[in-house]
């Protein structure tokens, strides 16, 4: 089969020329469905991360056709805020990409040990994230990893990338038969229509043109919400004296925090979190300036030291704001003529406060290139990607929801740090049957999937009340290894339930390598 082994490259086929597949009636299947081995081109609509990974696994089988808004001399995000890639993220590009490609996203990035906590008037509370310096997060330039996928999708025989194609949801159209007409807009040119009859992938982000399509015609259960918070990208000049370049930082001030990320090279990228209506009151004016000064003063006096106070209060009165939303798709796969698969932000976007957006679609994909070998046709393989990969995506929404209280309020609480030492002890003095939850997010891999960590998440906070309440913020070793040895027993069947392995087997199975330069020193 030429979609289950690697073919030789192929002449690029026409979308108009390829036969119409067997199409599927109300979108349920039916007898007749579209053999894999009979696929010869898919069509990704989005080129950002998620889509050019999407067309770097597929052309390893067939022919590729990828359509993207932007020209292709920009990044597809102008946002300058980092990407934190984690094992789940490492593991999809050591699979899909070349090996120089991942040696150049591993020399990019600024490795992350853990958060460090910045509270006014206390000295910052270092949380490392894993056991060691082996368990470290990867902080990429959006823009440097976009660049790297682009030059390796480009590169490709196999694959076709047209920039400069802006999907018009309101004029393309889909039926409930997955007949599929799609107009994409061209700047200084007349539009391009395309009907096409071969699989496609929608991976066009967050404010996915696809998935609007799809709604207009009545096919999906979408929802769309738009979060509380809003957020402002910082700007930290060159040559701050930011500490700790392995670290996070985070300044938690309640209804709104700052998060400063590192890089390799240069000063961290940031963002400040807050309200829309607390943003409106640090208006452009006299008032405005004044307010934002105290404000500045009061909660984020560090940070405007690295910035300038005066260049702080000046940023957060003019530079744009974003809002933060989220996405949820009732069903990812859509039958017919030309079955549809969504993935990555287009089905699941979510906002980034745990970091993982990216890892969760590069997961998507890697879900879909090891499910070709299990499925005998394309529909099969697109409901086995949703069936797997949908509660992930789920419960990834409902830990990043969790994750904004402990950025903003948790993090410099009395109990939450206690409770962080508490874990840290438990990590080290049972590595082998029990790892914190972000650790299980972060660190997890395989078996250990999003929705899995949740749910021994859950059940692992049970044991560190119960732990707190013993033990206290104050204990020796002794004392904490007595009160958890039976509750860490306890732990252990559920964990066998759900994984089928050994907690321990999913974290020393799988190390990526940092690269050299990425593997110096420590937090």
């Amino acid at each position: 089969s030429p979609w289950l082994k690697p073919q030789p490259s192929a002449q690029k086929v026409p979308t108009s020329c390829l036969r119409s597949l067997p199409t599927m009636e109300n979108n349920q299947s039916v007898p007749v469905q579209t053999e894999l081995e009979e696929v010869k081109e898919i069509i990704i609509v989005g080129g950002g991360p998620v889509g050019l990974l999407g067309a770097l696994a597929s052309a390893k089988f067939v022919q590729v056709t990828v359509y993207e808004r932007f020209s292709g001399h920009e990044p597809v995000e102008a946002r300058s805020i980092n990407l934190t890639l984690g094992r789940r993220g490492l593991k999809a590009l050591e699979t899909v990409v070349s090996p120089s490609c991942y040696r150049a996203i591993q020399e990019l990035g600024q490795p992350v040990a853990g958060r460090q906590v910045h509270e006014a008037g206390k000295e910052p509370v270092f949380q490392r994230y894993g056991l060691d310096d082996t368990e470290r997060l990867l902080s990429v330039p959006r823009a440097e990893l976009h660049r790297l996928l682009m030059q390796e999708a480009q590169g490709h025989q196999k694959i076709s990338i047209y920039w400069g194609h802006k999907l018009c949801p309101e004029r393309s159209w889909r039926d409930a038969e997955g007949n599929t007409e799609l107009v994409f807009m061209r700047e200084g040119e007349t539009d391009q229509v395309i009907r096409p009859s071969c699989p496609i992938l929608a991976c066009d982000g967050s404010r996915s043109g696809m998935r609007k399509m799809i709604s207009k015609a009545n096919l999906a259960t979408v929802v769309e919400a738009d979060e509380e918070h809003s957020y402002m990208e910082l700007q930290v000049p060159s040559g701050a004296d930011v500490p700790s370049n392995e670290c996070l930082h985070v300044f938690p001030g309640g209804d709104h925090w700052v998060i400063l990320l590192p890089n390799k090279e240069g000063p961290p990228t940031g963002n400040l979190y807050m309200t829309h209506s607390a943003f409106e009151h640090f208006s452009e004016s006299p008032e405005g300036y004044e307010r934002c000064r105290e404000f500045c003063e009061t909660h984020y006096l560090q940070v405007s030291k690295w910035i300038g106070l005066d260049e702080m209060v000046q940023q957060i009165a003019t530079k744009p704001k974003g809002k933060l939303s989220s996405v949820t798709m009732k069903q990812w796969a859509f039958h017919g003529e030309a079955p549809l698969l969504f993935l990555g932000d287009a089905c699941h976007a979510m906002p980034p406060h745990l970091g993982q957006g990216v890892n969760c679609g590069f997961e998507d994909v890697l879900c879909l290139f090891t499910q070709m070998g299990a499925s005998p046709t394309v529909e099969a393989l697109f409901e086995a990607v949703e069936k797997e990969r949908k509660p992930c995506a789920d419960a990834l929404l409902r830990m990043t929801r969790a994750n904004q209280r402990v950025l903003s309020k948790d993090a410099k609480l009395l109990d939450f740090q206690a409770k962080k030492c508490i874990e840290k002890e438990l990590e080290r003095l049972f590595r082998r049957q029990y790892r914190s939850q972000y650790a299980l997010i972060a660190f997890g891999w395989g078996p250990l999937t999003y929705s899995v960590a949740e749910q021994l998440g859950q059940e692992q906070q049970r044991v560190l009340d119960t732990l707190l309440k013993i033990c206290g913020e104050h204990f020796t070793e002794k004392e904490l290894k007595v009160a958890a040895e039976p509750l860490i027993r306890g732990l252990l069947p559920r964990q066998k339930e759900l994984l089928g392995v050994g907690l321990h087997d999913i974290f020393e199975n799988f190390e990526p390598q940092m690269g050299a330069a990425a593997s110096k020193g420590g937090a």
